[in-house]
């Protein structure tokens, strides 16, 4: 995605290993970059506005609050890194959107329908979404110490059963310590 970003100024680079030129060297060459490249220090932030270019010149706007989100009536799109996803009530909205876009100039992989992004597992059932993060759950029940175990628990919690404080615990220091 950042190689579709025009670059800011000009650029030079070394030749890299395995360029054959005609007369002598490879090394006494540099080669002029004409797009943006991975790797640059400014490289995101070209990449960032570029995208808000884009998204504004098809009317969206950017949010107040969350500058890596973009709406358009019913549609949300957000950015994060190089990554992005729709949002919206229909698919007809969306993929107008992603139509406006490429005709824009910008290049998208469209994925269809998302299951997962960013680590993020998202599942569908009828009109509810569920999100969960089941690599981070796991992470954070190692660093705790409770390991997977073969089976499942035969005795559950009475389903009545009022939990109550422990009373010979410490006051609660506000930080989660896992």
């Amino acid at each position: 995605a950042y190689l579709q970003a025009p670059i800011e100024h000009p650029l030079c680079m070394t030749s890299p290993a395995g360029i054959q030129t005609e007369n002598g060297s490879s090394k006494m060459y540099v080669l002029q970059l004409e797009k943006n490249l991975y790797g640059q220090k400014q490289a995101g932030q070209i990449w960032n506005i570029y995208v808000m270019e884009k998204l504004i010149e098809i009317d969206f706007v950017q949010s107040k609050v969350d500058e890596c989100a973009f709406y358009r009536d019913s549609v949300i799109f957000i950015c994060y890194v190089d990554n992005g996803i729709f949002v919206g009530k229909s698919n007809k909205e969306i993929n107008q959107a992603i139509k406006e876009l490429t005709g824009a100039s910008l290049e998208i992989e469209d994925r269809c329908q998302l299951d997962y992004y960013l680590g993020l597992n998202i599942e569908r059932k009828g009109d509810k979404i569920k999100l969960t993060k089941p690599h981070n759950i796991q992470q954070i029940l190692n660093q705790i110490g409770i390991k997977e175990k073969n089976g499942v628990k035969q005795t559950s919690a009475a389903p009545m059963c009022i939990l109550q404080k422990d009373q010979s615990m410490p006051p609660f220091d506000n930080q989660l310590h896992y």
